[in-house]
């Protein structure tokens, strides 16, 4: 197990620990890393300089990013349940009830990446339509994930204009 916080590229050492104990019998089961408010702003600082470089990441990077996280808290599902028990003392069915919880939320949030917002559709879903976004008339937007091509233009649905094709905005 690693030790210290996650914040920016790598994990930070820190000065203390706490230690975590069931609330029940008071057994230790484990210990944490307590953070200052140097490392919270070392934190913020480190996300704000990689926020530019987050928005220019294309939809099918984030997607896959996001349910790879789900992938593996699925993959470790009854160890994180377990270990929730011992921190909250909680019964383990709540414990079960917040894990499936946070897996929703997970998959939601990957699944959200690709939803129709405003006149533009993401169409860098797949690696192919890096850089791509689209508009059409009145904003409307009648494709799934692609690039420029007639088969894309030919589910639009009979009008006058077109959809309008350029880079993404960056």
């Amino acid at each position: 197990m690693r030790e210290g916080l996650p914040i920016g590229a790598g994990w930070l050492p820190v000065e203390e620990t706490a230690e975590v104990v069931f609330p029940y019998d008071r057994s230790t089961v484990g210990r944490a890393p307590v953070g200052t408010v140097e490392l919270a702003g070392r934190a913020l600082d480190e996300a704000l300089a990689v926020a530019g470089e987050m928005a220019r990441t294309p939809s099918h990077a984030r997607r896959a990013a996001l349910m790879g996280a789900h992938d593996a808290l699925l993959a470790r599902r009854e160890e994180f349940e377990r270990l929730l028990v011992l921190e909250t003392g909680k019964p383990l069915v709540d414990c079960r009830v917040e894990v499936a919880r946070t897996l929703v939320t997970l998959a939601t949030a990957a699944e959200e990446v690709a939803r129709l917002h405003g006149e533009t559709v993401p169409l860098d879903l797949l690696p192919a339509g890096r850089g791509w976004s689209g508009s059409g008339p009145g904003g409307r937007s009648g494709w799934s994930s692609g690039s420029p091509a007639s088969t894309t233009r030919c589910c639009w649905p009979p009008t006058r204009s077109r959809p309008r094709w350029r880079p993404a905005a960056r």
